[in-house]
């Protein structure tokens, strides 16, 4: 039977999080100084770490055709979120206000501090398992595309002469991408490795969730109820991606939980790292940690339901 306290409890953590992070900065005791010096070290290194130590924990076992059918299907389901995202971008355009940064919130969704956790508690380490290589095709699209539109199309009206490479190869494409590297040989890491993921990786989520809280301290927390736009990122995040993702999926694969997975993953709420790219490319980061602050509240009551009728 579903546990919906675990799941709820799991999302109070981060807004509890989020809560000091916010709290800190109304006292003065953290600025934006210290958002854009986490969000550094989060981007370049702790995700690094959290990826890495997805695919060499002892339950990732997965090999051959079956690692290759898993692959296709979290590919085509990151594929559907983007598609989904850029078709509203085409039909709202500059109404949007921001439009980079919104097609981002629509198809970046809370894989690894959401999704991760509840489906590990609810489905086991198989559940994570996919998680995590979800991080695969969502990296890759993330640090390519994403990147490319935000550094394209900046809040204030610039314009960069095109896609650099220093942009693609940022240390979390390389990160995944030698994540499947690992996944697939299965090298002997030594202890000391594991060690250090282990330690490392956890510091990822307070650190991202303290970096959300600081940049809503510059405003009021109502605020975030007032942004008309963040109803629009909860409507596509929360329940139109998983719902095309449910009807595509469903007729490609006849592993149920891979399925459940995918549903999931499209339906979580906004990933903490649009506040993190929104502060490194310039973009409306206050938008950003709105949009998280509406859709993880919102997701409290969207993800039991998506739960309960996957069964």
């Amino acid at each position: 039977m579903l546990d919906y306290s675990a799941l709820i409890e799991t999302i109070l953590i981060f807004l509890a999080l989020m809560l000091v992070g916010y709290a800190a900065a109304r006292r003065g005791v953290l600025n934006e100084g210290f958002s854009r010096g986490a969000s550094f070290l989060v981007m370049n290194f702790f995700i690094v770490a959290a990826i890495l130590r997805s695919v060499t924990s002892e339950d990732a076992a997965l090999s051959g055709a079956a690692l290759g059918h898993v692959m296709l299907i979290l590919s085509v389901t990151a594929l559907l979120i983007y598609l989904l995202a850029f078709a509203v971008l085409k039909l709202l355009g500059q109404r949007l206000g921001d439009p980079a940064m919104m097609e981002v919130l629509f198809n970046l969704p809370n894989i690894m501090f959401v999704c991760l956790p509840i489906l590990q508690e609810i489905y086991g380490p198989a559940a994570a398992l996919y998680v995590a290589l979800s991080g695969l095709p969502c990296n890759i699209l993330i640090y390519t595309y994403s990147v490319w539109r935000l550094n394209a199309m900046r809040a204030d009206g610039s314009r960069t002469a095109g896609l650099r490479l220093r942009d693609i190869f940022s240390p979390p494409l390389l990160s995944a991408i030698a994540s499947l590297i690992v996944l697939m040989l299965r090298p002997p890491l030594p202890r000391l490795i594991r060690s250090f993921l282990d330690i490392s990786a956890p510091a990822c989520t307070p650190l991202s969730m303290l970096i959300i809280g600081v940049t809503m301290g510059s405003t009021e927390l109502l605020s975030a109820f007032r942004e008309k736009r963040v109803y629009l990122v909860a409507l596509i995040r929360l329940v139109l991606a998983p719902l095309l993702v449910w009807l595509v999926i469903a007729p490609l694969t006849g592993n149920a939980l891979l399925l459940k997975t995918c549903v999931v993953i499209a339906g979580a709420p906004c990933g903490i790292l649009t506040t993190v790219l929104a502060l490194q490319y310039g973009h409306d980061e206050l938008l950003c940690s709105r949009s998280i602050v509406v859709t993880t509240l919102l997701s409290m009551i969207t993800l039991p339901c998506i739960l309960y009728l996957l069964g």
